[in-house]
């Protein structure tokens, strides 16, 4: 259980590609507590194309690629693309929300949905690379379902 407010890089071991033989993956993320942060609960979801080297603070890496999250309260939210980040303002999630993820390989995106809320893809700047789903949970606890 994370316990205090800071980056933390989590990746998953294994990587999707076409040569890989893997079309589109989906998978889900339940958004936790945010005990450790009240105030912005904020948390990076995407996929890094190099978790081996990932940074702490990830979510700026080169070969990362998704969008963080906040609390409604907060405004520091965006897309992410390659170290690049495309400040939103409006993706928002409460405790208990279900973040469903796709990596679509054909069309190069990944995609996020917060069901009733939000719907958002990002164009992947290396589709033909293997992708890892990657996480950053600074001031919020997640889980996979």
């Amino acid at each position: 259980t994370k316990t205090r407010v800071g980056h933390c890089s989590v990746s998953c071991k294994e990587g999707f590609s076409r040569s890989t033989g893997h079309s589109r993956v989906a998978w889900r993320v339940r958004y936790g507590s945010t005990a450790c942060s009240t105030e912005q609960g904020w948390l990076f979801v995407g996929v890094h194309r190099d978790p081996s080297n990932a940074t702490e603070v990830s979510d700026i890496d080169p070969g990362c690629c998704g969008l963080s999250v906040t609390l409604a309260i907060d405004t520091d939210n965006g897309l992410r693309v390659g170290g690049k980040f495309a400040k939103r303002g409006d993706l928002h999630v409460a405790t208990g929300d279900v973040l469903e993820c796709t990596l679509d390989l054909v069309a190069g995106t990944f995609a996020v949905v917060n069901k009733g809320s939000w719907s958002v893809a990002v164009k992947l700047d290396q589709p033909g690379a293997v992708w890892h789903p990657h996480f950053n949970p600074h001031g919020a606890e997640f889980s996979l379902e």
